[in-house]
């Protein structure tokens, strides 16, 4: 498990490089949805099927509550019925190595390993 979780820690931005983004304001937003789609088609996952999915999933750090109402109401709105799973921060907890599957993770994992042609379309 520890293999896993190094590995996975090895895919983050560079700290160095996100306070650079930080500091001029600058993302290559142009880039990220292609390589979010190819990184999809890597590990066999098409565009219709992540377009079938019925779900919106809010991430990070900051914000999520209000995300979650603003995009519960423009949902709502549209005659959308909803539903919203948020754990109070006390109820999280780590789970045993044994509910880890690692091989979840190393399956896709090698699938998006770095190839001449991801290095020659990042750059």
């Amino acid at each position: 498990m520890q293999e896993a979780i190094a590995a996975l820690n090895s895919l983050q931005t560079p700290a160095k490089e996100l306070a650079e983004q930080k500091r001029t304001g600058a993302r290559d937003l142009v880039k990220s949805v292609p390589q979010m789609e190819g990184y999809a088609e890597r590990v066999g996952i098409t565009a219709e099927q992540l377009n079938a999915l019925d779900a919106v999933h809010v991430a990070g750090t900051k914000g999520k509550g209000s995300t979650c109402a603003m995009v519960e109401a423009i949902l709502r709105g549209r005659g959308l019925k909803t539903g919203l799973y948020a754990p109070p921060l006390g109820q999280l907890f780590p789970r045993p190595e044994t509910m880890f599957d690692t091989q979840s993770f190393w399956e896709p994992s090698a699938a998006l390993r770095p190839t001449s042609t991801h290095a020659q379309q990042c750059s």
